[in-house]
């Protein structure tokens, strides 16, 4: 059987898209078989290097115009003849006009195509967008989508009772196995509290964070904390602020800035003992799912699909957004919890989560729906 052509487009790809669904699940498509994947996207230095190790062929769009929607168009004018499966993420202007683009031209050239859209709907979104009319108005948008994915329970359910998509799966973001695991599964566990995040969002409510560290100190002194990821520019002042009012935290609270080099990630990942989350929204949170596959304990808010995540498990806790109370009885008891990693209890959670949330084993019902589409 001659294998399926797929195409993501994706005009903004970057290298940190490789270990997130947009790198992952084309890599994994293929490596499962049967499935050719295609990368359009801009053109950027060293990207070729980085995806040809997952296998995965990039090709480039010209920016003749500047437009993402306009360039992405011109290039599925010339190029979808080579391709019979095209996948576009988000429910975003760009996913449905290229989607209502190649099944059109498909139809005019008599030819059986796939349109696999991947939904990423927080709670709050999802209460917008799909919604009275504008429910309505979606289901006919959407009419070239012949599969779709989404990423919570919640939001899967409300799809399905109402019918918006042919066919849907229930495709939460699995993790990033990274070659150098079997290397640090046995790396002692620190006393260490690790947040991965973009310090200084809104979105990410780092204040949230910078509140509770005196009570830490106070309550752990022993324990570090551990801001990994970038600084948004305007937040540098409110940290030294924050220095100056509680000099001593100086010692005990890191921020790393962003890390590229994604082993020196993997080892913070591996050393550290607790993964918190501060996030007001989140559309799924992926650092909670990198942090349960190293076996850490999250203590995240109240965000969409942290619920999943954690289900059946004794690997977290969830706290609401905004209650300190709440956030410091969720932080007691994980960090009480020494015999969660003394008796290696982290090792079953962890070995179990690896098993459901692997993304060869999530995206096995989505490659057997595309290889058996005409």
């Amino acid at each position: 059987m001659k294998n399926k052509e797929l195409l993501l487009l994706f005009p903004d790809l970057t290298d940190v898209h490789i270990y997130k669904d947009v790198g992952m699940i084309p890599a994994t498509l293929q490596s499962l078989g049967g499935v050719e994947c295609t990368i359009a996207t801009y053109a950027r230095s060293n990207l070729a290097d980085v995806y040809s190790k997952r296998g995965i062929r990039l090709l480039y769009i010209k920016r003749i115009t500047g437009i993402a929607t306009l360039d992405s168009a011109i290039f599925l004018l010339r190029n979808h003849s080579r391709f019979n499966i095209l996948h576009v993420y988000h429910l975003t202007r760009f996913a449905i006009v290229m989607a209502w683009i190649f099944r059109g031209l498909k139809i005019i050239r008599g030819e059986k195509s796939e349109v696999f859209l991947k939904l990423d709907l927080n709670q709050r979104e999802f209460n917008f967008q799909v919604s009275g009319l504008r429910r309505e108005w979606l289901r006919f948008l959407c009419q070239p989508v012949t599969v779709a994915t989404i990423e919570t329970t919640f939001s899967y359910e409300s799809l399905e009772n109402m019918c918006m998509f042919r066919t849907l799966y229930l495709l939460p973001n699995g993790y990033f196995y990274p070659d150098r695991l079997q290397l640090l599964q046995h790396v002692a566990k620190e006393d260490i509290l690790l947040c991965v995040t973009r310090a200084g969002s809104y979105q990410k409510n780092t204040e949230e964070l910078l509140s509770v560290v005196p009570w830490i100190i106070e309550h752990y002194p022993q324990w570090r904390i551990i801001v990994a990821g970038p600084v948004e520019p305007e937040f540098g002042h409110k940290i030294e602020e924050f220095y100056c009012a509680y000099p001593h935290a100086r010692g005990v609270l890191s921020f790393l800035g962003n890390i590229s080099d994604r082993e020196k990630l993997e080892d913070l990942y591996a050393r550290s003992k607790v993964l918190l989350s501060t996030s007001r929204w989140e559309g799924y949170p992926l650092a909670a799912v990198e942090g349960r596959r190293w076996g850490l304990k999250i203590v995240s808010s109240d965000v969409s699909g942290i619920s999943d995540i954690l289900r059946n498990s004794h690997a977290g806790h969830i706290y609401t957004s905004g209650n300190r109370h709440e956030l410091e009885r969720c932080l007691k008891e994980t960090m009480n919890d020494s015999q969660y990693f003394d008796k290696k209890h982290y090792v079953t959670d962890r070995d179990r989560f690896s098993e459901s949330f692997s993304w060869e084993k999530m995206l096995s019902p989505v490659h057997a729906h595309l290889l058996k589409a005409p």
